[in-house]
């Protein structure tokens, strides 16, 4: 929790001195920006990687997606536990919120890209963009937070059921 989150905890567990992580970061909430926007920016290469890859038609991009989006079951309830986190500490820093906002609407737009370019090669069809990215968003984010709820989702299963129901939505 950041609540609990010291520079003392963190020099400890990092080895090295409280004086070498305040250099770095000059408080705990530079120390705590630093890592959202890390994470984010991981998250959004990762995903710009797939979402570009002009080798792959774009509807397996799309399960590309859907499988980064919803990693191995540890990775994602991690992934999962951690935006959790970071929507309660934004909920009070405009920064931390703002990163968010901006993380979030930068793979948006990265995956309205990718379902135009599915939509021009006749893979989906594109009646409603907006609503079809919306509902992908939230059906990745949504599975997400089930994983910490249900222990009993068997996720690798789920996800073939998860990529051929997104597919039957689109399809042209």
């Amino acid at each position: 929790s950041h609540r609990r989150l010291t520079l003392d905890r963190v020099a400890a567990a990092a080895g090295v001195s409280k004086g070498m992580l305040t250099y770095w970061f000059e408080s705990k909430d530079a120390l705590i920006l630093a890592a959202i926007e890390h994470h984010l920016e991981t998250q959004l290469d990762l995903l710009g990687q797939v979402a570009a890859s002009d080798d792959l038609p774009a509807n397996q991009r799309l399960s590309l997606i859907v499988m980064a989006g919803l990693p191995p079951r540890e990775v994602a309830e991690r992934a999962t536990r951690f935006l959790l986190e970071v929507f309660s500490y934004a909920k009070e820093r405009p920064e931390a919120e703002e990163l968010l906002r901006a993380a979030y609407l930068r793979f948006r737009e990265q995956c309205a890209e990718l379902l135009d370019r599915a939509v021009a090669d006749g893979h989906i069809r594109g009646e409603d963009r907006e609503l079809t990215h919306l509902a992908l968003h939230g059906l990745l984010d949504g599975i997400a937070l089930q994983l910490l709820v249900d222990p009993k989702i068997d996720l690798e299963a789920l996800r073939p059921r998860l990529i051929s129901l997104i597919e039957r939505l689109l399809a042209p």
